[in-house]
């Protein structure tokens, strides 16, 4: 967890707590969201054990045409004894296929000059 403390770290008491009586008892497919320093195909592995398989990735915001560079770690995690993958739809080439380049930058958008205002101050307010 925080300060690369990561299970040692008093906050991850919640993550096993969730992980141990939340999502068996609901969820058969979990979508999770975190820093990309939390490993979480370990973490799952570790937690949920055998049973659940998980694909994870580190996505950045700006392979999407976002103009955030704050990435984060995203993964899809099921039950194998309720879920199966189609093998025919690979997930990960379905996500890399999502990416995006910009094409136009911020200031390509306000190519037109706008008319002066006719409004005076006492009528805009």
């Amino acid at each position: 967890m925080g300060k690369g403390l990561k299970d040692k770290d008093p906050k991850y008491q919640v993550h096993k707590k969730y992980y141990k009586d939340v999502v068996p008892s609901c969820a058969d497919v979990l979508i999770l969201e975190n820093v990309p320093e939390y490993d979480m195909q370990a973490v799952v592995a570790h937690e949920l054990g055998p049973s659940w398989s998980c694909l994870a990735m580190v996505i950045d915001p700006r392979c999407f045409g976002f103009g955030t560079s704050r990435a984060r770690h995203y993964a899809l995690c099921w039950r194998r004894d309720r879920i199966k993958l189609d093998v025919n739809f690979p997930l990960m080439k379905t996500v890399e296929a999502l990416k995006a380049r910009p094409m136009m930058v911020a200031k390509d958008y306000f190519w037109r000059k706008l008319p002066q205002p006719t409004l005076t101050p006492s009528v805009a307010f």
